[in-house]
C-alpha cells in the first residue's frame, strides 16, 4: 500500500461503509482528494471568505462556529472519519458567516468545489 493509499484509507473505509464501489471507482474518488496537514487553531474557512473545499478529517478535531457580537458560538465539532465544511456557503459560493477551525493538529483530505 502506497503512502497516498495510506493517507486515504480512512476515507475509503468510510465510503465503503456507505456504498459498494469497485476498486477502480474508489481509486478514481481518492484521486480528487488532496492531503493537507495543519496545526491547531488554523482557519480552514475564515469569516467572510469563500469556501473552497470540503474537508475529510483523517486525524484530529475541527469545529464550526459562528462569531456573533464578539462571542464564538460553536455549532459543531467533527472528529476523525468526518466531513466538515461551511456547507451552505460552499454550495452557494457566498461569503461565509461561519468559521471552520482546527482545535488540534490535523491531518485532512480536501476536495475542491470543482472536483466535488
Amino acid at each position: 500500500m502506497s503512502s497516498i493509499e495510506t493517507k486515504h484509507s480512512i476515507l475509503i473505509q468510510t465510503i465503503k461503509n456507505l456504498e459498494q464501489f469497485e476498486s477502480n471507482e474508489l481509486q478514481f474518488i481518492q484521486d480528487f482528494f488532496e492531503f493537507v496537514s495543519v496545526g491547531r487553531s488554523h482557519h480552514l474557512v475564515a469569516y467572510k471568505s469563500r469556501t473552497k473545499y470540503i474537508y475529510f478529517i483523517n486525524k484530529g478535531f475541527v469545529r464550526l462556529y459562528l462569531p456573533i457580537k464578539d462571542k464564538e458560538h460553536t455549532r459543531f465539532i467533527a472528529r476523525s472519519g468526518s466531513f466538515i465544511a461551511a456547507f451552505p456557503y460552499f454550495i452557494n459560493q457566498k461569503e461565509s458567516l461561519e468559521v471552520v477551525e482546527t482545535i488540534t493538529d490535523c491531518e485532512l483530505l480536501r476536495i475542491s468545489r470543482n472536483d466535488f
